[in-house]
């Protein structure tokens, strides 16, 4: 048994965002079903604030996965597509529990294109960083062979 990092393994962004959405699920019946059983008195925002912190959940660990990935443009490509996936996803269910559009959730549209604007600003780190580790290690390579 190999005892791998879960960093080093890859996993794609479709797996990364069902994962997510997986977990919104899960956590959006939990919050019901104790509203149903009055373990605590739902709000409709707290559907909105679970929908929005796996959204940033989501862009942090795609981006600590990205490092990983050898084909990166194929990885920006299908991340920014599951994330628009997982977006309208996780928007029109909550959408649907609460009862709640998206525009009328106080601040939590805003959240999410800052969350959006953000998320293109951390691949894009990403990428400058994959790249300036690859132009150090072939000047490495470079240096190792002159010697």
């Amino acid at each position: 048994m190999s005892k791998t990092s879960i960093y080093q393994r890859e996993v794609t962004p479709m797996v990364q965002a069902a994962i997510v959405f997986g977990l919104i699920l899960v956590i959006f019946f939990g919050l019901y079903f104790g509203h149903l059983l009055r373990w605590y008195a739902f709000d409709p925002m707290d559907i909105w604030l679970v929908g929005t912190a796996m959204m940033l959940f989501y862009i942090l660990f795609n981006c600590i996965f990205g490092f990983n990935n050898e084909n990166i443009t194929t990885y920006f490509r299908n991340s920014i597509y599951s994330y628009i996936v997982l977006v309208v996803a996780t928007c029109l269910l909550s959408q649907w529990i609460t009862k709640v559009s998206v525009f009328d959730a106080k601040t939590y549209s805003w959240i999410l294109v800052v969350f959006s604007i953000v998320y293109l600003i951390f691949m894009t780190v990403l990428g400058l960083i994959k790249k300036i580790v690859s132009l150090a290690i072939k000047q490495d390579k470079k240096l190792q062979n002159e010697d």
